[in-house]
């Protein structure tokens, strides 16, 4: 099976997203992080939208504001919660966001899970799992060791 460049690429901008707004968090308010991530966004989005066009139904407008709201109170909830929580953490949270909404997917849309998925989440949770505890380990290793004399 050949390594998807794609999916890599994801996993590491990803990963520095996450460590970029832990990071962040310690001079900024969640608002503006918010804020810069929408302003990007846009600047990014906005050549290929206008190529297409905005001749939408007035329930996909309402749907698209439905959306942004919830979008947008999400992010907002999560950039504050980097201020919360070490980037191990934070980390594992985000490595665990695919497989969760995987699962979502599966339950409430009947979306198939193949046995290749299940594969994948086992590798993610197995690897969350010992980060997780080789981490509480460390924190309960005493700085140097005991002297013994």
């Amino acid at each position: 099976m050949a390594v998807k460049p794609l999916a890599v690429c994801g996993g590491l901008l990803g990963g520095i997203a996450i460590v970029a707004m832990k990071r962040l968090r310690r001079t900024d308010s969640s608002h503006v992080i918010l804020l810069s991530q929408c302003v990007f966004g846009w600047l990014i989005v906005v050549a290929p939208a206008m190529h297409e066009g905005f001749d939408f139904p007035a329930s996909t407008w309402l749907a698209l504001l439905g959306l942004s709201a919830c979008a947008t109170a999400g992010q907002l909830l999560t950039t504050y919660a980097y201020k919360l929580v070490r980037v191990t953490e934070g980390s594992l949270i985000g490595l665990l966001t695919p497989v969760l909404n995987v699962a979502i997917g599966a339950l409430f849309f009947a979306e198939a899970m193949p046995l290749r998925s299940w594969g994948g989440a086992l590798i993610v949770f197995s690897a969350c799992g010992f980060v997780l505890v080789r981490g509480s380990v460390r924190d309960h290793m005493p700085v140097a060791p005991p002297d013994l004399d």
